[in-house]
């Protein structure tokens, strides 16, 4: 392994290989199917990808688009491929417009993509008669009735490393940002930028090797694709799956009772929502001992400690009301993170009394990602701001 200074993105598989080789690295349930991937066969199947991209003749520094409608395991297969050949992703969000992939097509001149169920295909079908810059068409799943699957294009490649000559200055990624005005801007972010981050960030994350995690948030987004090298980083097994997949007996929360996920506020709060909607439909004393709970997690602060009265207070809001929160959320949760949007308070210090631990943080697109976080632990946290910056982050507040 080459200096971390100098870690490309797919240097981390190779760390995850040498330091703790997984047998379920990374997993999904795509139509019902179970599926999974161990570290080697992570590091393999790239391999392959990379060499399969290679036979198409496409050039250094090409762009390759992917576009999925729910997190699954080919992402990061696919992503690992590319860069691995040389070769820049460009993901794409999939509920934009047929003009707004013509244009990210166009402008990041993308001769390939690659792309998830439903209608995805006929979508970037109909922007690339317009944008007219794909020369390949690959489908993840095998029954798409006219594209090709695209193990077709690696499936008889060989499984060894292209060695191809990539720095850790080499463009990795384009990311399209919406903005507020305009046309999407393409943010170009570099193996460093990336690698860099997450070497930072991993420090003040509640994981450790042997910890399951849920990947939900879209890996076509900055944050979550930066989580998913973290979680590499720190080998640690990742279940994919959709928001919508999360809740229930067979959701993503009871079947994999994850120790740690990323979110955005709105999916705490519509939780929150739930949670506080049954409490309304309760009686009795039940529904004063669930609104006594609420009101006492409105004075909860990060690190606080309570003795005598208070201690029995919070043990018996946790025995009959916060416990049950946890168990919702699968009973293993040891810390979230947060951004993209401002968290309410009142959310952040109800989950957080209630034992399941909630650090805000914020990132942009540009910075690739994380700027600063709460800490968890002993380490500086603070109810209502985004905590301090990471190492190697600095910043600068604007006078005008």
């Amino acid at each position: 392994m080459t200096d971390k200074a100098n870690w490309r993105l797919f240097d981390f598989v190779s760390h995850q290989l040498i330091q703790s080789p997984i047998e379920k690295a990374i997993c999904d349930r795509i139509g019902g199917e179970d599926r999974s991937f161990s570290t080697q066969q992570i590091e393999d199947i790239s391999n392959q990808v990379a060499n399969g991209l290679l036979s198409l003749n496409l050039k250094s520094g090409d762009r390759i688009g992917l576009v999925v409608n729910e997190n699954r395991c080919e992402f990061l297969l696919l992503d690992l491929g590319i860069q691995k050949a040389g070769l820049v992703s460009v993901p794409f969000y999939p509920t934009l417009s047929t003009g707004e992939f013509a244009y990210i097509l166009k402008d990041s001149n993308c001769k390939a993509i690659f792309f998830g169920s439903g209608e995805l295909g006929d979508k970037m079908r109909a922007a690339n008669d317009i944008a007219k810059t794909l020369q390949y068409f690959f489908a993840f799943d095998s029954d798409h009735p006219t594209e090709k699957h695209w193990q077709s294009l690696w499936s008889k490649a060989p499984a060894t490393s292209p060695n191809l000559e990539i720095s850790a200055e080499s463009l990795a990624t384009l990311i399209y940002t919406s903005g507020t005005t305009g046309h999407p801007k393409g943010v170009m972010i570099s193996h460093r930028n990336i690698a860099s981050n997450v070497i930072d960030v991993c420090k003040h994350l509640p994981v450790q090797k042997g910890s399951t995690v849920i990947s939900f948030l879209p890996l076509s987004h900055v944050m979550e694709r930066v989580a998913s090298f973290t979680y590499l980083y720190q080998c640690v097994s990742v279940h994919y799956c959709a928001t919508d997949q999360l809740g229930g007996p067979e959701g993503a929360l009871q079947r994999v009772q994850p120790n740690f996920f990323t979110c955005v506020p709105r999916l705490l709060e519509k939780i929150y929502e739930k949670i506080y909607t049954k409490g309304q439909s309760l009686t009795g004393v039940k529904k004063k001992l669930f609104f006594w709970s609420l009101s006492l997690a409105e004075s909860y602060e990060y690190g606080m400690s309570v003795k005598g009265v208070d201690r029995m207070k919070w043990w018996i809001a946790d025995r009959l009301v916060f416990s049950k929160w946890r168990a919702a959320l699968g009973n293993r949760v040891v810390g979230i993170v947060t951004g993209s949007a401002p968290c309410p308070d009142k959310i952040l210090r109800v989950f957080c009394a209630a034992g399941i631990p909630i650090r805000e943080g914020y990132g942009l697109t540009e910075s690739a990602t994380v700027i600063t976080v709460n800490r968890y632990g002993s380490g500086p946290a603070k109810i209502g701001t985004v905590g301090p910056t990471i190492d190697r982050v600095h910043i600068k507040i604007d006078d005008g």
